[in-house]
Formats: C-alpha cells, structure tokens, sequence
C-alpha cells in the first residue's frame, strides 16, 4: 500500500503598524514656507496632505507644535488649518490610515515632523491725534493724545502757541498776552506735561496746542488741534486783572475769575469783581462739598479784588471757590497738584 505524503507550505506577510513618512505628504506647508504675522493680527496656516498612488487612505490627519512647545489636537481632514497670534518656529506632523492597492492589512503611515516658520511684520508707523474742547474752556480743559502703530512705551510733550491776529488770551501760567510775544508763533513748552492726557487752564484768544510723541524705538510724530477763542474773560478785564494801577477800576457786573497759576503747589491768587458795595465771602470747598476755608468775610467796596489762597496743609486735588453776597452765588474749580 503506497503512502502519499501532503506539505503545505504556509506564507505570512506582516504589515508594520506604523510606517514613517511613507506614502503620505504636505502640499503646504513645506519646509521652506514662510508665513508673516500682521502687528496685532493673526495669520492662518493651512495644510494639503497627498499620496502615493501605491495606497489607498482612509482618513488623514495633522497637528501642529507650537514655538513654546504646546501642541494642538490632531486634525481630521485631507486638508484643514489653524489660525496662530504668534511668531516663531512652528512643527507640522501628519498621520493617515491607509491599505496598499494589492490588499492586506490596513496600517497608520505617518509623516515625520518638520519645521517652518511665522515671522512676526512690524508695528505701522506710529500716528497721533489730539481729541478735546475745540473752544477755549475758561477753566481746566482736558485734551487726550490718541496714538496708535508703534512700540509702546511712548514718551509726550506737549506745546502751546497763541494766533498772533488775536488779541488776548490767558494759560494756566497766566501770561498776558495782549500784544504777546514769545508765545506769538513760537511753540512754548507746558511744564510737567508728559503723558497722554493734558489737564491745562485755556481763555481768551484762538490757541493752538501741540504733542510730540516717540515710540520705544525713538520714531517721531506729531499732531497739532485748534481751539477757538472764548468769551468767558473779556479781553480788557484779563489785561485789568493782571496789572495793579486797574485794581480800583469799578466793574460793571459781578465776576469771578480763574485762580492763577492753575494747577497750583502751594499757593494761587484768586480775583473777582463785584459792582456795588455789601457783605460778601469767598470760601473754598473740598470735592465733596466740605468747607475748609473761609478767605474773605465781610463788608467790600465795589472794585475788583484779589486774595491769596494757601494750600500747604491740603492734599493734591479738586477744590472748589465760592464768591457769595448781595444774592450772588458763584463757583469754579481749581487744582492743587504737588
């Protein structure tokens, strides 16, 4: 009896189950890609996968390793993207599931990292622009310096000069200007303005204010505003109350003026006028309405009259005065800045 002997000659073929940087690839971004982050923007990365003909893919997807090492979560799709607010060096990866053409297991074949960059575009120049009263206040007026594009921190000074075909105006230093000289067309420095809000005392005559400005990087601009004159103090009366031969000239209503120098440290003089003799008081009120000084008390002669007011022993802030007699109440505001 014959015998037959059977083999069976068994084959395996084994898939690895992950396969690096074969068969799938970036489109974009690439190695040498360059992207430019706009000043205070955002700037979107996209991504295109392909792949060999040799494979069939499933499912692609991507992450991306930002400069500080973080990374995003893996994105599903054959294309996609991110938007970064950053510059630096950026890493993409990629993964996708694919099977070969001639069959088999299906596997993850992945792309291996590379690296590509954002660069981050400077600053615009820097611009300014001065926003504020447009009419001389008669008082403190504030006046704002917009200013955008740059490096921050700016740096400010700020300037006045009075328009020569008017004829009177007064400042927080007080300067008669009537017939003016070093302010006429000549740009005069305000002392101790250097931040980008300027708290200054304006009346009389048209005025011109100006900022200067510069960035961390010493790139300059400038703007300049126009402020229209008022008629809070008449021209003449200004030009009374600074000379002593007009103090005994008889005012023809009451008036009470701006204290000068506005802002103060220590002491101001305050003037005001009232046109017919009676019992009168100027006293000076905190903020919050508390009184806390009585500078005149008594009987006074028709005339302009000026008193001085010492605030050594005060705290810097707004202060309130108060002229009050023959049925008149009147107030303005001063500061005391130390």
């Amino acid at each position: 009896m014959k015998k037959s002997i059977c083999f069976v000659l068994i084959f395996t073929v084994s898939y690895s189950p992950k396969i690096f940087g074969q068969g799938i690839y970036f489109s974009e971004p690439t190695s040498s890609s360059v992207y430019h982050l706009p000043y205070g923007g955002s700037v979107g990365i996209s991504y295109n996968f392909y792949h060999d003909n040799s494979i069939v893919v499933y499912s692609y997807y991507a992450k991306l390793t930002y400069p500080d090492g973080s990374q995003s979560a893996w994105q599903y799709g054959e294309t996609g993207g991110w938007w970064v607010t950053v510059a630096g060096t950026f890493q993409i990866q990629g993964k996708a599931y694919v099977q070969s053409l001639f069959g088999g297991e299906s596997y993850w074949a992945y792309r291996d990292p590379f690296s590509f960059s954002v660069i981050a575009d400077p600053p615009p120049p820097p611009s300014v622009y001065i926003t504020g009263p447009s009419t001389a206040p008669c008082d403190v007026g504030t006046w704002t310096a917009n200013v955008s594009g740059g490096y921050s921190p700016y740096t400010f000074e700020w300037f006045y000069k009075w328009d020569c075909g008017n004829s009177s105006a007064l400042t927080s230093e007080g300067k008669d200007l009537i017939q003016p000289d070093a302010a006429c067309d000549s740009w005069m420095p305000i002392n101790g303005a250097n931040s980008s809000t300027l708290n200054y005392y304006l009346c009389g005559g048209d005025s011109y204010l100006r900022v200067d400005v510069r960035d961390a990087t010493m790139q300059f601009v400038s703007a300049q505003y126009f402020v229209a004159g008022s008629s809070g103090i008449e021209p003449k009366l200004a030009k009374n109350l600074l000379e002593e031969e007009y103090v005994k000239s008889v005012p023809k209503a009451f008036e009470l003026l701006q204290n000068y120098p506005n802002p103060f440290n220590p002491s101001t003089t305050i003037r005001f006028a009232i046109p017919e003799a009676g019992q009168y008081t100027l006293k000076i009120y905190n903020i919050i309405g508390q009184e806390i000084a009585t500078l005149v008390k008594g009987q006074l002669m028709p005339g302009i009259h000026k008193v001085t007011f010492d605030a050594g022993n005060f705290a810097s802030g707004i202060y309130i005065y108060k002229l009050s007699g023959q049925n008149v109440n009147i107030t303005r505001k001063m500061i005391l800045m130390k």
